[in-house]
């Protein structure tokens, strides 16, 4: 699983008050990928490689043989965790800008998550004091715990650039729907199809899913709910370029639920 994640200042401004301002809402992404760590751990997974700033990766996993269901849970539910408290952090900084800063400067807090489904071979992390000893070529890859592959690594960045254009916080990739659906009680489980995109990585066309909700976690509005069937039912309509269908069902889910993806549909759907 990969959280990508970004703090920003709306105003660009370069002020000795815009410095102070970074420096705190740095303070407060430190705290969220404290809170995100102590939470993976907490569930038995660990964190693995962080490529740059924005991208951390949460791994769960079983060896071979072993029963995955306990940790298919687990990213499940730290999928829509991670996201939740993403959004308490944001409710605290504009509270926090707000009383300091009189609203002048609004920052935000983006967080994605992509869930994706592997077979990782597992090594042994490098202690720190053996860290001097590695080449600087190879010093990307001492921290690993599990080694992944760099395609499933691509086809993860993909589902997080697919959530990103989408404006969906937590995207599926077609391999961890298909493991969700096999391990999870499908009672507790909503997820919807949302796109069908080209995966460079794949080399093929990939749907796209969005994890709604499991168990208590996550969006359980009976309004949106009802919609989905009438969502996919338009998806599947969109993509068959039978774009009066299409609008008719986006319409219908749009009437239960005013979700911005199926405005974005119903947008599209008028400019073909």
């Amino acid at each position: 699983k990969e959280e990508d994640y970004d703090i920003s200042d709306a105003n660009g401004s370069t002020s000795n008050e815009t410095s102070m301002t970074r420096l705190s809402a740095q303070d407060f992404l430190k705290k969220f990928i404290f809170d995100v760590t102590c939470m993976v751990n907490e569930s038995k997974g660990v964190m693995d490689r962080v490529y740059n700033t924005n991208v951390l990766i949460a791994a769960f996993g079983v060896q071979q043989g072993g029963k995955a269901d306990a940790y298919v849970d687990s990213t499940c539910q730290m999928a829509i965790k991670v996201t939740d408290l993403a959004h308490a952090f944001q409710s605290e900084l504009t509270q926090y800008y707000d009383t300091h800063y009189s609203g002048k400067i609004k920052p935000w807090l983006n967080v994605r998550c992509g869930v994706h489904s592997c077979i990782a071979q597992f090594t042994q992390p490098v202690e720190d004091e053996e860290t001097d000893d590695i080449d600087e070529d190879k010093e990307e890859d001492a921290p690993q715990i599990y080694r992944l592959m760099d395609e499933d690594i691509d086809l993860s960045m993909e589902m997080i650039i697919a959530a990103s254009k989408l404006g969906i916080s937590r995207v599926v990739s077609p391999h961890a729907a298909a493991l969700f659906k096999e391990k999870l009680n499908q009672n507790e489980l909503i997820m919807r199809k949302i796109d069908t995109v080209h995966s460079m990585t794949l080399n093929s066309n990939s749907n796209v899913y969005e994890l709604v909700a499991y168990k208590e976690l996550g969006f359980h509005q009976p309004g949106f709910l009802r919609s989905i069937k009438y969502f996919e039912n338009g998806l599947d309509s969109y993509e068959n370029k039978e774009y009066p269908v299409a609008i008719h069902f986006f319409n219908q889910a749009y009437a239960l639920s005013k979700d911005s993806l199926t405005l974005l549909y119903i947008e599209r759907c008028k400019t073909e």
